[in-house]
């Protein structure tokens, strides 16, 4: 014979347990890098509608795993929001590469933080930080600026990677 005031207690703790284990997810989009982004990249119309509600700040700080952040100037064109004017900086230091696929997180109402990945699927920072890590400061000693604090000119620039008949499915509920 089951008792049913256990079942309750059982039902309310694993209610509690999941309510505990659900991370708190902040606002995000993502991009899949693809024409022209190396200027100016649009920001998703549905996020500044329904997540900024049309408050869209004239300037982002965006964050990466890099260990640096950027300054970036917004721009309204035809109606829709880009990151403009330091944008270029971002793309030419994460040497971002069509295919890239990106996730912005808003952490306040003008700062991101942004993953980015490759072609493999993988965080394209660890290859980054791979070849950069003797060329960035102790973690203590970067500051925001405009570009990065340290250029590395020891690392020699390979070709990029060219990528042919790349096809993208998205399926939304």
């Amino acid at each position: 014979m089951s008792c049913v005031n256990c079942k309750v207690e059982v039902f309310s703790s694993a209610l509690q347990v999941l309510a505990l284990r659900k991370p708190k997810r902040s606002p995000s989009f993502f991009k899949v890098l693809i024409g022209d982004f190396d200027n100016k990249l649009r920001i998703p119309p549905a996020f500044v509608k329904y997540v900024l509600k049309g408050n869209v700040p004239t300037m982002f700080t965006l964050y990466s795993d890099s260990g640096n952040s950027w300054r970036v100037r917004v721009m309204v064109e035809e109606g829709s929001y880009f990151f403009n004017s330091g944008w270029s900086k971002f793309v030419k230091h994460h040497d971002l590469e069509i295919g890239d696929f990106l996730v912005f997180f808003l952490v306040d109402t003008s700062t991101f933080d942004v993953l980015i990945y490759n072609g493999t699927a993988c965080p394209k920072n660890i290859i980054l930080a791979a070849k950069k890590r003797k060329c960035l400061p102790p973690l203590a000693n970067r500051q925001i600026e405009d570009t990065p604090s340290q250029k590395c000119a020891s690392v020699s620039k390979k070709p990029k990677a060219v990528y042919r008949g790349i096809a993208f499915s998205f399926h939304f509920m």
